[in-house]
């Protein structure tokens, strides 16, 4: 088991790169709350109750883009090596065995990951923490503090989760026919559907019950308006690997394929591998929602309230763990894919493509995936607004729904440079073998 383990590792380096990334990203995301915490229990008084509440909010914010976007790159992981699974099922490995494996290969990796990552953050999270504590109003001069316990809860938390949404998926992987595994013939395995409808129903639920309470919390400030958007970006992810493919082929369907040739391929490679696209595109959904949903439900709030339009208290505290966490993931769901984007790459080379061609139908899947994201963000939190200003106009008149997208496109200028790089480099990289190389190489 132990020799089975360390070649695993060895001939799939890069799909554990990734899982190590995604484990360190996630570390860092709940660094920031709990530097908060600790700031907090040291500061005491009406400090303590402030940083208390917006670590509140921090808490759920890198919760749901750890779970969205943790979760779906972790399922990817497994899908891209469903064939492997397929070679141990015939060599004798029951379902129970891989799941082991693969249990062990997510442990070493997750706390080798969160350890590194949570190390990084002690070094300078708490005091860019403090720095932005400072900055807050009636709050002062706070110390905040990541102590050694909460580093432990991180790290524990964060590898417990990653592990889980491993071996459920190698599990269900593992009791896939081999023979369908081995021929390359076994078609993508259907997410459980039973589980997901049951998350996305719930999150509707609160969501529902938020946007029919809300104009009686505005007395109270109504700060639930803010909640909305991530949880109804939450249920979309939940439904993701139905819609997203949907909504995917929908619009690319709209250009015809004399329009561009490589367009027309990056799209059937795209339609062809969901599982891996979802993953891209999920994890880039939740990097441009989470800032559209908080800097739009602030503004609509303060067109009720009169506010004004002045930038949300503990913003950047807010929004730079899961910022991180879904660009991190976007890129090592990218990173994760391209062994098996290499090899279409070769067979498309084989059939006559040339290299900027080949360039080229990476660069369109690398748009298309950016383009659905940003669509469904708008969409989602649009709507949210909508809702948000209509419940709110019963109750004020001056309430108006408000969209803003300034802080999702600054997320925009740093993701489309780090998803260019993930998914171009590889690609060039592989140009360099030759054809029957790259087709010879396990996907």
């Amino acid at each position: 088991m132990i020799r089975l383990i360390a070649g695993d590792l060895r001939a799939t380096v890069r799909l554990w790169i990734s899982a190590f990334g995604i484990a360190a990203g996630a570390a860092i995301a709940y660094s920031i709350p709990a530097s908060l915490i600790g700031g907090a229990i040291r500061a005491g008084g009406l400090a303590s109750l402030a940083l208390a509440s917006i670590s509140g909010v921090v808490i759920l914010f890198s919760t749901l883009a750890v779970a969205i976007v943790a979760g779906s790159s972790m399922q990817l992981h497994v899908a891209v090596r469903r064939r492997s699974f397929g070679l141990w099922s015939v060599v004798g490995l029951s379902p129970t065995a891989i799941a082991r494996v693969v249990t062990t290969e997510l442990a070493a990796v997750s706390l080798l990951g969160t350890s590194c990552g949570i190390a990084i953050a002690a070094a300078f999270v708490p005091s860019v923490v403090q720095e932005e504590i400072r900055a807050l109003p009636g709050v002062g001069t706070v110390d905040a503090h990541l102590t050694a316990m909460s580093a432990l809860i991180v790290v524990g938390f964060v590898s417990l989760f990653l592990v889980g949404v491993g071996r459920s998926a190698a599990r269900r992987a593992g009791r896939t026919p081999p023979v369908a595994l081995t021929t390359g013939g076994g078609r993508e395995p259907r997410p459980r559907l039973t589980l997901r409808v049951v998350v996305a129903a719930s999150l509707a639920a609160v969501v529902t019950q938020m946007v029919v309470t809300l104009p009686g919390s505005l007395h109270t400030g109504g700060a639930q308006v803010v909640f909305i958007g991530p949880l109804a970006i939450g249920v979309v992810a939940a439904i993701g690997p139905w819609l997203i493919p949907a909504v995917t082929f929908a619009w690319t369907g709209l250009i015809p394929p004399s329009a561009s040739g490589s367009f027309f391929m990056a799209r059937a490679a795209v339609r062809q591998a969901t599982s891996r696209s979802s993953g891209t595109t999920v994890a880039l959904m939740v990097a441009f929602a989470v800032p559209m949903a908080l800097e739009s439900g602030h503004d609509t709030l303060a067109s009720a309230t009169g506010g004004g339009s002045a930038p949300a208290t503990g913003a950047e505290l807010i929004l730079s763990g899961p910022i991180l966490m879904a660009l991190i993931g976007a890129a090592a769901s990218t990173f994760m894919s391209s062994q098996a984007r290499s090899r279409e790459l070769a067979l498309t080379a084989a059939v006559g493509g040339t290299p900027r061609f080949l360039v080229t139908m990476t660069v369109w899947e690398c748009v298309i995936n950016l383009a659905t994201a940003a669509a469904l963000a708008v969409v989602v939190i649009g709507g949210c607004s909508l809702v948000e200003g209509a419940r709110l106009a019963t109750v004020s008149g001056s309430a108006r729904a408000a969209l803003s997208v300034a802080g999702s496109a600054w997320v925009a200028v740093i993701a489309v440079p780090i998803l260019l790089v993930a998914t171009v480099a590889p690609a060039v990289f592989s140009m360099r073998r030759s054809v029957p190389r790259a087709l010879s190489i396990e996907s």
